[in-house]
């Protein structure tokens, strides 16, 4: 398995700062309760920026999780990506993306804000076109829905997967933490739960446990397999 993530010049990649000094300034739990280390820009000491996200309004171990996902998963990712994301919720990710120059981005959800309103096992009829998009973002959704087949139909030949998900065997911790109030609730039950290691379609080029109950993957399309 690779831990190689294929990526652009130096000047079209996410810049960097310490996480630490945005969970300082706010005296929240340290990131060291995560797997890995990471950095963002420095705009995200800035309340008005954390505000502008979205996530001001997320449980608190939510918002640390935002933050530590795009800078884990938009590392070497081109500003010139298409990017789709399944399961836009309130728009947070695409504002950051569209903030930080990357503007080749949809967001699909069930319900609005979102770019497109649907299904994404129905993309054909929502006017999406099959290998297109460069990355597909799915934060929180392949334990809801069953849909690696219609992803790996999205990405380009070569395209990446990125998802975060839960561990399965350790869900019943994540519904403690929703219970309590400190991770975001479930909109609908976690039925399809699954091993990042086994997804379908994909050739796995990267998985990170993340505080021993999440996963978080990229995933690459391998052009010679058939949907």
């Amino acid at each position: 398995m690779s831990e190689k993530i294929v990526g652009a010049t130096s000047k079209q990649r996410v810049s960097g700062s310490s996480l630490r000094a945005l969970n300082n300034e706010r005296g929240v739990l340290s990131v060291g309760w995560f797997q890995g280390t990471g950095s963002l820009s420095s705009d995200h000491r800035s309340p008005s920026t954390r505000l502008m996200l979205g996530v001001a309004s997320m449980p608190l171990l939510s918002q640390i999780a935002a933050a530590k996902k795009m800078d884990y998963f938009l590392r070497g990712v081109p500003l010139s990506a298409s990017i789709l994301e399944i399961g836009s919720g309130n728009g947070w990710a695409g504002r950051y993306l569209n903030q930080h120059g990357f503007h080749n981005y949809k967001g699909i959800d069930l319900v609005p804000p979102a770019d497109i309103v649907g299904d994404i096992r129905q993309w054909k009829e929502l006017g999406l076109s099959p290998q297109s998009f460069d990355v597909i973002l799915a934060f929180e959704l392949v334990e809801h829905v069953e849909c690696f087949d219609v992803c790996y139909a999205l990405l380009k030949p070569g395209g990446k997967l990125m998802v975060t998900t839960p561990i399965p065997h350790m869900d019943w911790a994540m519904k403690i933490l929703e219970t309590v109030g400190l991770n975001q609730k479930r909109t609908s039950p976690h039925d399809h739960l699954v091993y990042l290691k086994n997804a379908p379609y994909f050739e796995i080029k990267q998985i990170r446990t993340v505080a021993c109950l999440a996963q978080w993957g990229v995933l690459m399309k391998q052009p010679s397999f058939p949907v």
